[in-house]
């Protein structure tokens, strides 16, 4: 599933706050009934650290989820990203950002 991103959202990344406040908003406006399953999402980026993209890459279940590398390194190839940064949202009620 790709995100559609505004001209605000495509910001250049600093740090992982930054890049939680971004997802935070994504995942905010999900169908509450998906908030329940594990996701990995890959932010794909420019040289300049602009985003250029994010995407789910993995829709799991309740306590796990499959991914294959071929998925992640395919989007980012597509996308023209020189980096990556990987996302695993658990359901676990945490607000704290992981270093």
């Amino acid at each position: 599933m790709n995100i559609e991103l505004s001209k605000k959202d495509k910001i250049k990344v600093m740090n992982s706050k930054m890049v939680y406040e971004v997802m935070k908003k994504i995942l905010l406006r999900e169908n509450e009934i998906e908030r329940d399953h594990e996701h990995v999402w890959v932010v794909c980026l420019a040289a300049n650290n602009k985003i250029l993209n994010i995407e789910l890459v993995s829709l799991g279940s309740v306590d796990e989820t499959t991914l294959k590398p071929m998925q992640v390194f395919r989007i980012a190839i597509q996308k023209g990203a020189v980096k990556i940064i990987m996302i695993h949202k658990t359901i676990i009620l945490s607000t704290t950002i992981s270093s």
